[in-house]
């Protein structure tokens, strides 16, 4: 069985105490976008794709009891977009807010990070 650090980083996640930054300075997070993209312009739906993603990795990781769906009991980190990516895929990167380890990170206008806003 892999590490949960390793299933995490794979799944769009960051082991605990990891930096955010991509290496060479890239946003976190867009290779898994580039990913998805690819997935879908080559023939997957929304929904394989993302699945693609999230519950089939944690599966093979070993880790699917704690990771890849949105259930309760689970964890979940969250990206919330505005739109619905099933009807139109490019609405994964209209990003509004993200939910992570609890705490909830609201974007400003200008695609910025406003930091945290409450927690859990």
């Amino acid at each position: 069985m892999a590490s949960t650090g390793a299933a995490a980083a794979l799944l769009g996640r960051s082991p605990a105490g990891a930096r955010e930054a991509a290496p060479g300075g890239a946003p976190v997070g867009l290779h898994l976008h580039l990913a998805l993209r690819a997935l879908y312009r080559y023939g997957m739906s929304p929904a394989q794709a993302l699945t693609t993603v999230t519950r089939t990795p944690a599966r093979v990781f070993g880790v699917a009891d704690r990771l890849g769906t949105v259930e309760p009991g689970r964890i979940a980190d969250l990206t919330l977009v505005d739109g619905d990516p099933f009807a139109d895929f490019a609405d994964l990167v209209r990003v509004r807010a993200v939910l992570r380890g609890g705490v909830l990170h609201q974007m400003l206008r200008d695609g910025c990070c406003g930091g945290e806003e409450g927690g859990a």
